[in-house]
């Protein structure tokens, strides 16, 4: 540090070897070392720090998440691995999104596994007459309603068959009062 008073430059201490005043840091030294060193130590430690962090999220939740966490997993090894290449130290990151894509790996299959299990011991206790009896169900609902649809064809043909005779009836009286109109007036 510079003293103020002499301008001695004075490696340690808290007073100037040379005058004796008392030594004060300036704040643009203060700040300028502290900002060149954390700039330093993060930069030095960013992408292990991630990889750690990730690592340790991905393993927690593999057990619940399982597969929905592989790609987190994923993302903390590729960052430990281009940590390890910038010679960080990200070993653990590394190791431990790892363990979380083997474990969330293996959980899965292991599921699925035991599903397909349980689903092969159980196919055979399936009841073939309850099926056959299903399938016999379905097939009278579609009968009942084809016999439905044809009844309400008939009944609607059967309207229509008897308002054209009512139609063919009015028009033959008609028919027959105009012929009859005609008849009269040509014998006047």
């Amino acid at each position: 540090m510079k003293c103020n008073k002499c301008g001695l430059e004075n490696q340690e201490g808290k007073f100037c070897t040379n005058c004796g005043n008392k030594l004060e840091e300036t704040p643009t030294e203060v700040s300028e070392g502290v900002n060149v060193e954390k700039t330093n130590s993060n930069t030095n430690k960013g992408l292990a720090t991630a990889s750690l962090v990730i690592g340790i999220i991905s393993l927690v939740f593999s057990i619940f998440v399982n597969i929905l966490i592989i790609p987190l997993a994923l993302t903390g090894l590729i960052l430990g691995i281009v940590g390890l290449v910038k010679k960080q130290k990200a070993t653990v990151g590394v190791v431990l999104s790892s363990i979380s894509i083997f474990l969330s790996l293996l959980i899965f299959f292991l599921f699925l596994g035991l599903f397909g299990y349980i689903i092969d011991k159980n196919i055979d206790k399936i009841d073939a007459d309850r099926v056959e009896d299903y399938i016999n169900n379905i097939y009278d609902d579609v009968e009942y309603k084809i016999n439905n649809v044809e009844d309400d064809a008939q009944k609607r043909i059967d309207d229509a068959k008897k308002e054209i005779e009512i139609i063919e009836e009015d028009a033959k009286e008609e028919v027959d009062n105009l012929y009859n109109d005609i008849k009269n007036e040509s014998n006047q």
